[in-house]
């Protein structure tokens, strides 16, 4: 009876990691790069320009894709000698470096060119958009989208393994489907997960006996 309970455990426990692989592995690829459920939980923001005459509002959901890929901006304070502001939304077209790079620098090469400190602000989007180009195309931009493909990428997996903790998944199981994947990529995403909760568990402990 001890033995058959022994078994019985260790084939529940062989089954939590193999789902665990497979939810996994179907958040990489499933549905060529989508999820097969999509992601609702949205991100709000909003706020006001110091003026008092203008008001916004943001709300961006992931959806279907493996990871929130688009960027926005938001300054209703862009240029307040002007009265001017400046509202962006930049969609990632399969990845989030470029419209997060987008984002951080558009607003500071505006101000820079000739045609917005002339006024001439048609031309002067026009010319910033040309110019991020250029910049996505030059050899810093290039190693900046390789740097934040990476960052980008190591949260997105992060966000994958607390889903599937929220779903039920323990970090045991995750521990064993690290040791079983293949993936080396997908085991190092685990890792890292496991290295963050262990840390925060040890923090919460912390303050429990404080």
């Amino acid at each position: 009876s001890s033995s058959n309970s022994r078994l019985r455990g260790a084939d529940t426990r062989r089954r939590s990691r193999a789902q665990a692989r497979k939810r996994a592995s179907g958040r990489r690829g499933a549905m060529g790069g989508l999820l097969t459920t999509p992601s609702t939980a949205k991100q709000t923001e909003d706020g006001d320009s110091s003026h008092g005459h203008l008001a916004y509002g943001v709300s961006a959901m992931q959806g279907w894709r493996k990871g929130m890929e688009d960027a926005h901006l938001a300054l209703p304070d862009f240029d307040a000698d002007r009265d001017l502001s400046l509202f962006g939304v930049f969609d990632g077209h399969g990845g989030a470096a470029v419209s997060r790079i987008v984002a951080d620098k558009l607003p500071g090469m505006l101000r820079a060119t000739p045609a917005y400190q002339a006024g001439r602000y048609e031309d002067a989007l026009r010319d910033v958009f040309l110019r991020l180009d250029e910049y996505l195309d030059s050899p810093e931009g290039r190693k900046k989208v390789a740097e934040q493909t990476e960052t980008c990428a190591e949260s997105d997996s992060e966000d994958d393994m607390q889903k599937m903790v929220d779903m039920g998944v323990s970090l045991e199981d995750l521990q064993g489907a690290a040791g079983d994947d293949d993936d080396p990529e997908q085991q190092a995403a685990i890792q890292r997960y496991l290295a963050k909760a262990k840390g925060q568990n040890e923090d919460d402990d912390d303050d429990d006996d404080d």
